[in-house]
């Protein structure tokens, strides 16, 4: 059969243009191969600093959380703490595949969910200093109560920006 090349021309087959096709579909592939490689190992790399540094951010998130919540029990503890355990590591593998794919940088995807979670840590740090201890007691009631505020002022703000 005959080669097509980029243009409309058509070659006549010949040994020397196929060796030279083959040649180039095989270098093609083993290029792809060696790129994909290498953006693992830039994931390895990226994903063992960023696991490390998370320690840092995890401490930014867990002191303001025990201040905040001081008679939430060790449920409340042993709760919060796999959620955002597990937010963590749901952003961290998915970054991680698709890092892996090429369709990311791979610093980008693996000091992502450090940048999340350490912008959290710092908004939680800077109202620690505000806190006070309350009368409600810091239980469940308290982080429901919290997380309700937390959700029902940006939709408010949001209702009320938007046109009808």
């Amino acid at each position: 059969s005959p080669i097509r090349f980029a243009t409309t021309q058509i070659l006549p087959p010949d040994g020397v243009s196929s060796a030279a096709l083959t040649i180039t579909r095989s270098n093609a592939s083993r290029a792809e191969m060696l790129r994909n490689t290498a953006n693992r190992y830039r994931v390895e790399i990226h994903k063992k600093h960023a696991i490390a540094f998370a320690c840092i951010v995890f401490v930014l998130i867990g002191a303001p959380l025990a201040i905040r919540f001081p008679r939430g029990g060790v449920g409340m503890v042993i709760m919060t703490s796999m959620a955002v355990f597990a937010l963590y590591y749901v952003c961290l593998i998915s970054g991680e595949a698709l890092a892996d794919r090429g369709h990311v940088h791979p610093g980008v995807a693996m000091w992502a969910p450090n940048a999340l979670f350490l912008s959290l840590g710092i908004i939680l740090v800077s109202r620690m200093a505000r806190e006070v201890a309350t009368a409600r007691g810091g239980g469940w009631d308290d982080l429901i109560f919290t997380l309700y505020q937390g959700v029902r002022r940006p939709l408010a703000r949001f209702r009320r920006e938007t046109p009808t």
